[in-house]
């Protein structure tokens, strides 16, 4: 990071000035001073170094594209770190960062393979709403809290809780109904007809 002081303030400030004007040099100045602070911020915030890449890339465009909202040039680093506790508050709420295996280990680790309970709860989980799904699958089987699940799907704790209730109803029906037409079909191999 460049050092503090007044010479640093107007440097800065006649970059990104230069940068907003668009400037190819200037904003290439500004991802090569910027890009691996940025960088080593996001990896120690990512459980993996390669997303983490990706996503010190993707936030660096992104301030490029919106520099032009930047009102006070010389605040540039302190709103490009904003974005970047942004950027990774997003992709910790993101469901599927939980489930992102690098490559490498997916190879090594070989799943079991599911039972046939697994198959039918996917399949009856499958028949939800996403909106249900979600208020099933992270407050019922991932033990969120109502509060935490409202705030990171950007809803009511009543509308999650209302969800809550729909979706334990709606997937006891669905999977009551699964089991049932399992049962008749395994009844009919079982028994020769008459």
């Amino acid at each position: 990071m460049p050092r503090r002081g007044s010479d640093n303030d107007v440097w800065l400030r006649e970059l990104v000035s230069r940068a907003k004007s668009g400037s190819p040099e200037a904003r290439a100045r500004l991802i090569d001073h910027y890009y691996q602070p940025l960088r080593a911020y996001i990896r120690q915030r990512t459980d993996n170094p390669t997303y983490a890449d990706d996503l010190a890339h993707d936030t660096l465009l992104y301030v490029l594209d919106h520099l032009h909202e930047l009102d006070n040039d010389a605040s540039f680093p302190s709103w490009l770190n904003r974005i970047a506790r942004s950027t990774v508050a997003k992709e910790w709420r993101r469901p599927e960062h939980s489930r992102t295996v690098p490559l490498d280990a997916a190879n090594e680790a070989s799943a079991p393979s599911p039972s046939p309970t697994d198959n039918l709860m996917r399949d009856v989980l499958s028949e939800l709403s996403p909106a249900l799904r979600e208020a099933l699958e992270e407050h019922g089987l991932h033990g969120e809290e109502i509060t935490v699940v409202a705030r990171r799907a950007n809803r009511s704790v009543t509308a999650v809780r209302k969800n809550f209730k729909r979706a334990k109803d709606r997937f006891r029906m669905l999977y009551n109904k699964e089991q049932e037409d399992e049962n008749n079909r395994d009844s009919r191999h079982n028994y020769p007809a008459p």
